[in-house]
Formats: structure tokens, C-alpha cells, sequence
């Protein structure tokens, strides 16, 4: 039923759906404000009306069953469910015992044959959840999917959920050697003023404008961009304002890597990619913040972020990379010891006129927590 009722969502104008129950009012506006081509509208509804479980239909019919097996293609690839950090600590998937569970989208961007989602559960913990017994406590936990479609049916999936925010909401917990706050050093993207000549936002700025009229096959690539999304950027028939916000983000994601070659810039300030007022949503690790009390960030020598993700539409960007690099310095309270990092993290930017408006950050916060030297249990798991 779904996947008829996508073919025909795709052939009107998104103000008229009947809205799968997912789709917050803000993501349904994005819809209907997007330009969306009639592929992207079907893959778009099969998604919402998918993540809506018991919700959908909303009206009409009955389903036979509650199967949705046919939304995928015979040899459709899933690289996960969304809570595997906590699975392979568990041993086994240890979802369950979420009773009432609704699926809040507020973000989803489509782009050709791909669509990102990302939304909150919200329900109660009643029953076992990875070894925790039932509290009856409300859980809002944040999971995310980045699916891939041909002629409307999945043929790839990749989830990640909230590790963290899951463990310690069932009731997980966590320690740190050390709580002491660390010295803050600059914002994200700020750095030393004073010196006199282009900043480094300010040389990413022209870059960008001039890669927004090139053909992205004959870009110099920001050193951040994997072969995979290269490719991805190449045969994805972006506009000339997307082309000039993806050059920008990935510039801005490569660090001292970027510019590669070239006068550098006079100093390493990024604050010219920023609107005055720009609103950020926290950092990306923003669980164990919480946790620990502060932004315990740092400690991460030879860091290099490897974009592996990205879809453009419009004004916004989302971006997914792993952070790669070694545990020489106190990180959340951990001290250093030489061990490799690698963690995801992600953002979803909105730009006008090529600089940031508005960020948010999510980080595997679990897998940080874990590498850095903290430990979980399970009341039902002997270690």
C-alpha cells in the first residue's frame, strides 16, 4: 500500500498529500517549499509513510498485514540497524520494551535518488531495552537513516541511532577519571585575528564562489571529500547554489588541510562562513557534555575528517565524516594513550548566500566515550 500510495503522492503537489503521521509540520513545509523532482516526492512519502508505523494509513483501507518487505528491492543492502554501537557491546540486539513509540521526523533532505531522515522516538521505557528492566520513564532518543532508491524501492539502507542517549535513558551508567573543566580554546571555525589579508573563511568564500561555475569533475577537491562522495557531487546534477554550499562545507570540514595549494590565508579564522547571529545547535558530542559537565572535548592529535556523506538541496547540507586520529590528550576527563579514534560525526547546515545561518551537530557519543577509555555494563551481562 505504501508503495502505491508514494506513486501517486509523487504526482501531486505536496500541499495536497494526506501527510503520513511521522512528518512534523516543519518537515512537511520543507517539502512543500523544496522543488522536489516526482522521483524524489515518491522516495520522500515511502519514507514518511514507512517511519510511521501503526499511524499509516491514517485513513482508507486497512493493510492485509503489517509487512512492508515489498518497499525493498530483491538484493536491497542494509549496512545496520541504528543502535549497532550498543548491539556489539550487548552481544545481540537488545531493542525491545518501548511502549507507545512514535517517530518524530523534523529533518529530511532528498536529493536524486537518495533520502536522509533523522527523528526522534518518543515513547516509555516498559520492558527490557538492552538488559535494563522496565521504569516507565519517557524516552527521547534521536535515530537516523540515509536510504538509497531505484525506481521507488530501497536498495540500500544505513541507520544510526543515539548509542548513548539510549544507554543512559534506560538507565546505563557512566563515569570520567576527571571532571575538571578544560581551558575552552577558540569556537569552532574561529581563530587567531589580528594578522592583516584574507582569512581562511575568507579564501573559502572565493573558492567557493568560483567552484559554483565549475564543473565539479574539474574541482580541486577539499582534501575532507572521499572518493565516494566526489563522485556522488560529480554525477549529482547540483545547482550552482548547491555546488558553491557543498565546496564550502567540505573546505570548511578539512581543516589544516585546506587550502592545498595557493597563497594561505593570513590567518585561520572561519567566522566569515558565519551570518552574524548564526544559531548552532551544541556541539556534536553533545550527550557526553551533558554527562560530564562541561565540553570535554580535545586530546585528538593528527586529526582528519573523512566525509563519506553528503546530500545537498537548496539552502541546506548535510554531512556525515569520521573523525580520525590519536588519543594523545585528556579527552572528557580520559588522559591519553596513543590509541587510534575513529567516530562519526555529523552536521545539517542551512546557508543563505553561501554562509551558515543555523548548524546542528550529532556525534556517536557512545563510541567517543568507549574509545576514550570509558566503560558500560548491562544489569543482565557479566563482564
Amino acid at each position: 500500500m505504501i508503495f502505491k500510495a508514494a506513486l501517486a503522492a509523487s504526482r501531486t503537489n505536496p500541499a495536497k498529500w494526506d501527510w503520513p503521521a511521522a512528518a512534523t509540520p516543519e518537515v512537511r513545509q520543507q517539502i512543500i517549499d523544496g522543488h522536489h523532482t516526482r522521483e524524489e516526492l515518491r522516495n520522500i512519502y515511502s519514507m514518511l509513510a514507512r517511519f510511521s508505523g501503526d499511524r499509516w494509513p491514517s485513513s482508507g483501507p486497512r493493510p492485509a498485514n503489517r509487512a512492508m518487505d515489498s518497499l525493498n528491492a530483491p538484493n536491497a543492502v542494509s549496512h545496520g540497524r541504528g543502535f549497532r554501537g550498543l548491539e556489539v557491546f550487548y552481544g545481540s540486539n537488545g531493542y525491545g520494551g518501548v511502549a507507545d513509540r512514535v517517530n518524530r521526523v523534523d529533518t529530511l533532505i532528498a536529493h536524486g535518488d537518495r533520502v536522509f531522515v533523522s527523528w526522534v522516538i518518543d515513547g516509555h521505557h516498559t520492558g527490557k531495552l538492552f538488559g535494563f528492566p522496565g521504569d516507565g520513564k519517557k524516552l527521547n532518543v534521536r535515530e537516523s537513516n540515509l536510504t538509497t532508491f531505484k525506481d521507488g524501492k530501497v536498495v540500500e539502507a544505513d541507520g544510526h541511532g543515539d548509542d548513548y542517549a539510549l544507554y543512559t535513558q534506560a538507565g546505563g551508567k557512566v563515569s570520567f577519571p576527571d571532571t575538571t573543566p578544560r581551558a575552552e580554546g577558540p569556537a569552532r571555525g574561529a581563530g587567531a585575528a589580528g594578522q592583516p589579508g584574507p582569512s581562511k573563511g575568507d579564501l573559502i568564500l572565493q573558492a567557493a564562489a568560483a567552484a559554483s561555475k565549475t564543473d565539479p569533475a574539474k574541482w580541486d577537491w577539499p582534501a575532507a571529500a572521499s572518493p565516494q562522495v566526489r563522485q556522488q557531487i560529480i554525477d549529482g546534477h547540483y545547482s550552482r547554489e548547491e555546488l558553491g554550499n557543498i565546496y564550502m562545507v567540505l573546505a570548511r570540514s578539512s581543516g589544516d588541510l585546506w587550502p592545498s595549494s595557493g597563497p594561505p590565508p593570513a590567518n585561520r579564522s572561519m567566522d566569515s562562513l558565519n551570518w552574524p547571529g548564526a544559531v548552532f545547535h551544541g556541539h556534536g558530542f553533545k550527550g557526553l557534555e551533558e554527562s560530564f559537565g562541561s565540553n570535554g572535548y580535545g586530546g585528538i592529535s593528527q586529526r582528519v575528517n573523512k566525509v563519506d556523506t553528503l546530500i545537498a538541496h537548496g539552502d541546506r547540507v548535510y554531512l556525515s565524516w569520521i573523525i580520525d586520529g590519536r588519543h594523545t590528550g585528556k579527552l572528557f576527563g580520559f588522559p591519553g594513550d596513543g590509541k587510534q579514534i575513529n567516530v562519526r560525526e555529523s552536521s545539517m547546515l542551512r546557508l543563505t548566500r553561501g554562509r551558515i545561518v543555523e548548524g546542528d551537530y550529532n556525534g556517536d557519543d557512545l563510541a567517543l566515550y568507549t574509545q576514550a577509555g570509558g566503560k558500560i555494563s548491562f544489569p543482565d551481562k557479566t563482564s
